[in-house]
């Protein structure tokens, strides 16, 4: 190898980047015997990208119209919501089948965390049922150590989290006591898997898929549904507009037996867990204020507004597009880049 060459950024991240310091120890012996490294062609290759052979041309937001019979019959019913914001990355992971691949030195993140979250709750859950131990505190911690044991992290990691999976174990405690004060669960069951055969006119037929966190049937019948957040869950707001339909669609779900006939009715109570761990480990968002009448028509139309969407989508002249609505973009997408998102969206395009 006759030819050597020493390289290093200019910028990282967008910010300026200090050099190795063997590499100005370098300059700084060469410069003092009059002598320097030339300067390889290649510092000047990267300026060529920005310099287009033609006139220039702005991206434009893609639009794709895949034929009918290529569009999906069937979503989770997490996926409604990226669908309702991010059409596109419908049509990236279901019709042309492609999936983000994990990074090399892939990094243990929040997802990881809230898995862990929710499987102490599935197994402390698991085993108490409706009842409610003496030693629940103790049980649910312990809960808490297995599910965090078996993910086998790495002990730097693994005490980082341990603290605040019992803040979160403390939390759950006590509103679970104010919470059968008021109703005790007469069952609950936690990871419930369903599917829901739409029923939408000239559709074809549209499948809805769903795990709901945990479902609550209390003395009357009613149900109460629960989903468990590390991160932020959507406001009432959100709710109320339709863009963040998972628990009322879940709610219908279960009033169409998608979840099994004992989780067949009416739902009573749409409450989210933010369980953070933190120094507020934990906070619960009971939607509609706990109004059965109000979760009852938010039910239906979310329900219709889903059938809607199913319907506009078989229009073969419906373009899956990516981040068609200002202000409501996903905050995280994994199709962004395929999509050039960060080129129209500078360039003033659409969208």
């Amino acid at each position: 190898a006759p030819l050597a060459v020493l390289s290093c950024p200019r910028r990282r991240d967008g910010a300026p980047a200090v050099p190795a310091r063997w590499l100005a120890r370098l300059d700084a012996f060469l410069a003092g015997q009059q002598r320097r490294l030339d300067l390889h062609p290649a510092a000047s290759w990267a300026r060529l990208l920005d310099q287009p052979a033609g006139r220039p041309r702005a991206a434009e937001p893609p639009r794709p119209c895949p034929p009918v019979k290529l569009r999906p019959r069937s979503l989770r019913v997490t996926e409604i919501q990226t669908w309702l914001e991010d059409p596109y990355a419908i049509y990236a992971r279901h019709v042309l089948k492609l999936e983000k691949l994990k990074p090399l030195e892939e990094e243990t993140d929040a997802a990881d965390y809230g898995s862990l979250v929710h499987k102490g709750l599935e197994l402390f859950l698991r085993d108490a049922g409706a009842a409610w131990p003496p030693d629940a505190r103790a049980r649910l911690r312990q809960a808490m150590d297995r599910a965090l044991q078996e993910a086998g992290l790495r002990p730097a990691l693994a005490e980082w989290w341990a603290p605040r999976l019992r803040r979160i174990a403390d939390w759950v405690v006590g509103q679970e006591t104010e919470r059968r004060s008021l109703v005790a669960p007469a069952a609950i069951v936690t990871e419930a898997k369903g599917e829901w055969q739409l029923p939408v006119p000239d559709s074809g037929g549209f499948r809805l898929r769903g795990r709901a966190d945990r479902i609550e049937r209390r003395p009357d019948g009613r149900l109460a549904i629960l989903d468990y957040k590390t991160g932020a869950p959507p406001s009432q707001k959100q709710v109320d507009a339709g863009f963040a339909p998972q628990l009322p669609l879940e709610a219908a779900m279960a009033a169409a037996g998608a979840f099994g006939d004992a989780l067949r009715g009416d739902t009573a109570e749409l409450t989210y867990w933010h369980l953070t761990g933190g120094f507020e480990p934990g906070g619960a968002r009971t939607l509609f204020k706990g109004d059965p009448a109000a979760i009852a028509a938010a039910v239906a139309t979310a329900r219709d507004k889903l059938c809607d969407l199913i319907l506009a989508f078989y229009d073969p002249a419906r373009a899956y597009l990516s981040q068609p609505h200002p202000g409501r973009a996903p905050r995280f997408s994994d199709y962004a880049q395929l999509a050039r998102v960060a080129e129209w969206d500078l360039s003033g395009g659409e969208g």
